[in-house]
């Protein structure tokens, strides 16, 4: 799945006010490396493809959910371990 197809999944989910689902496919997509740097740290390439969805919820009238969505990728990046 594509980075677009990615970034309308997890609008869709927040939508539906599914944030921890919205950041489970977040994470997952930084993972596989879509859409980042796939060299770059895992909270890195989380980051960057947050900064790109802020936009689109802004656009979408989801600013209140973009600040919740921020604080349960911080929740789950801590829970996750340690890159080797």
């Amino acid at each position: 799945m594509d980075v677009e197809a990615q970034r309308e999944l997890v609008l869709d989910r927040m939508g539906r006010n599914d944030i921890d689902l919205a950041a489970d496919r977040l994470i997952d997509t930084a993972q596989r490396g879509v859409g980042c740097d796939r060299e770059a740290p895992l909270a890195d390439r989380v980051r960057g493809l947050v900064d790109g969805m802020r936009s689109a919820l802004r656009e979408a009238d989801m600013t209140d959910r973009a600040a919740a969505l921020d604080t349960v990728l911080l929740d789950k990046l801590r829970a996750l371990p340690a890159e080797a």
